[in-house]
């Protein structure tokens, strides 16, 4: 009689472990949805940062082809941010993989429990049709035990222990805080390096327009000195019949055959050779001043011309692409 009672009430305990695997299966499925939603936020966070990535190296590159004495090492902030989009990318693959790693296991939770339904949705036939045998029915016999209600409480316990992986992962730290933490550290950096790239080309911009008032001064300079020169030329010039009748009249063959003491070096030879010295350097000044400004014009202009291109560079290669900030926009949209 005990166990005829027991048999009629089994089909009401089917009943309940039925609706529990039923609520557990739906808070998986859910579960898993959201996980996969998250998963599919991670991957198009992480695809956002291939780009940036690409276009921050190369400015890496192209600012090493810097010239002069602007070709100096790197900032650190500029570094910092290769290697905070690198520390991004590996934080997102990590929290990625926990995310599949935590579906892969729901489902695996899931299908068993699904299992444990579809043997319960049979056992209740069974034992309804079981509660119905009586001392005449004729296919009586002994049948060795089955599952113990232990069996179904582990089923169960496994999927809840699931679920609150699934609600770890998804509310405490991984994903939204990753999502969160990542675009604050995109933005407090991009504003490290907008910031260093602003008071570079600021000081690039000063020191090329010190450079430009130092060539103009210098091209007056030279223009100055080749007027000289014209100038001096041409006095001399002026002067060439004159210098060659003296130049003839103390180079004459005569005068080298004077005898013994008047073959010397007298009065008008003297006069002449100092008056062509004198010439000589006059001319031999402004051609050395002339050429010192010259290679400072062609130095200045190495250096201006260094200077353009290092803040065509940062200003108009580098500043026009502020990828991290697009990259913070975009993780910063997948936070939320």
């Amino acid at each position: 009689a005990e166990g005829t009672r027991l048999l009629g009430e089994r089909p009401q305990d089917i009943h309940y472990w039925k609706s529990e695997l039923q609520r557990h299966i739906g808070h998986l499925l859910t579960d898993t949805e959201t996980l996969l939603a998250l998963k599919t936020r991670l991957e198009k966070a992480l695809d956002a940062t291939e780009t940036p990535y690409a276009i921050t190296t190369d400015n890496l590159n192209c600012r090493t082809r810097r010239l002069g004495p602007d070709s100096v090492s790197q900032w650190d902030c500029v570094l910092q941010e290769v290697d905070l989009i690198r520390s991004v990318q590996d934080l997102l693959k990590k929290t990625k993989a926990q995310v599949v790693t935590q579906i892969k296991l729901n489902r695996e939770a899931k299908h068993m429990l699904e299992l444990d339904w579809s043997d319960k949705y049979q056992a209740y036939s069974f034992d309804d049709h079981c509660g119905r045998h009586s001392n005449r029915s004729p296919d009586t016999k002994h049948h060795p035990g089955s599952a113990a209600m232990q069996d179904h409480q582990d089923n169960l316990n496994k999927a809840l222990q699931e679920e609150q992986a699934t609600n770890s992962l998804r509310s405490e730290l991984l994903v939204e805080q990753v999502l969160h933490d990542t675009a604050e550290d995109l933005r407090v950096q991009c504003s490290k390096v907008d910031q260093a790239f602003s008071q570079r080309c600021v000081e690039l911009v000063q020191a090329k327009t010190q450079l430009e008032i130092k060539l103009t001064k210098t091209l007056k300079q030279i223009g100055v000195q080749e007027r000289n020169f014209v100038v001096l030329q041409k006095a001399i010039n002026n002067k060439e019949a004159p210098l060659r009748v003296a130049q003839s009249r103390l180079l004459l063959y005569l005068r080298s055959l004077r005898p013994n003491m008047e073959l010397c070096r007298d009065e008008p030879q003297l006069r002449y050779t100092q008056h062509l010295t004198s010439l000589n350097q006059q001319l031999s000044e402004p051609r050395s001043s002339l050429s010192h400004l010259e290679e400072s014009r062609m130095a200045l202009e190495k250096d201006i011309n260094c200077k353009t291109h290092s803040l065509f560079i940062d200003r108009d290669k580098c500043m026009t692409h502020p990828v991290v900030l697009y990259l913070y926009c975009v993780i910063q949209s997948e936070s939320y």
